[in-house]
């Protein structure tokens, strides 16, 4: 199985993974980020040992970010990055009327949970990324389907709310509280569960899951997908690291996996209710 994997710094570069970079103000999931000129230089980098790169533009973009996502998107193509990946549409329009050379991979994470909607970005994009909130059922049923072969999201804390709004500075400013809202050590715990959301505001507030989603002894069965994709975030490199040698080289992925993080299995064991008639 091939790996997408976060880019973490220039001391942790692996030959046998590819490498998704978080760009500053642009990014969304992912919480190591750096400038457009460290990017400039990562990806060049990267390229000197052959290594497959791209850059997360999957920020919900505003119309006060299109100016400069047009000059990153012009320096990007420059330094012949081989992908962005993006959930806006404003994205994708952008590079088209730009007439820009750049690979994109449609990653909307929640959105893309159905044949028809895959096939249909495969039409437009050079891969998408499978969402990971669907059955195993269903999911079997649409890699069955699918015309050509693509990406999952298959490992991590994935966001399940997002907001433009910077609620941890608010309720630190309304408590008086001094400590930095950017900070990456925060939970949330609501009034009636007691499990801790892990919390960011390193550019949009958002809340991710508890545990760790683990897609794994379950790709076994799944013939049209060519490379996971493996979140960073809220573990350290090392693990993170061994998260990665799991996926590329053993057979019982979940075993191995839960063995040195809490994993869950997401909507895999559960079957989606329909509101109405039809099928994915």
């Amino acid at each position: 199985m091939k790996v997408l994997a976060d880019f973490i710094n220039k001391d942790n570069i692996r030959t046998d993974v590819d490498y998704l970079i978080g760009l500053e103000g642009f990014s969304y999931n992912i919480l190591y980020k750096y400038n457009l000129n460290e990017i400039l230089e990562i990806i060049s980098l990267l390229h000197n040992d052959n290594i497959i790169c791209g850059v997360n533009l999957e920020k919900i973009m505003f119309d006060q970010d299109l100016e400069n996502l047009k000059n990153v998107l012009v320096d990007l193509e420059k330094a012949n990055v081989d992908f962005i990946t993006y959930s806006d549409l404003g994205v994708y329009q952008l590079i088209k009327e730009l007439n820009l050379n750049i690979n994109t991979i449609y990653h909307a994470s929640t959105l893309i949970t159905n044949y028809c909607d895959i096939e249909l970005m495969l039409c437009e994009n050079s891969n998408v990324i499978l969402g990971k909130e669907i059955s195993y059922e269903e999911l079997k049923n649409i890699d069955s389907k699918l015309s050509r072969k693509t990406y999952i999201d298959a490992f991590g804390k994935f966001p399940i709310f997002y907001s433009r709004r910077n609620l941890i500075s608010t309720y630190f400013e309304f408590r008086g509280i001094k400590d930095n809202p950017k900070d990456l050590d925060y939970t949330l715990i609501e009034e009636f569960r007691n499990e801790e959301y892990p919390i960011t505001e390193s550019d949009n507030f958002t809340v991710y899951d508890t545990a760790f989603y683990c897609l794994g002894n379950e790709l076994k069965e799944l013939k049209n997908i060519e490379k996971v994709y493996l979140s960073s975030n809220f573990i350290d490199i090392d693990t993170y690291n061994k998260v990665i040698d799991i996926y590329l080289n053993e057979e019982n992925i979940d075993k191995s996996v839960s063995s040195i993080v809490e994993i869950y299995k997401g909507k895999l064991t559960e079957k989606t209710i329909l509101i109405k008639g039809g099928n994915n």
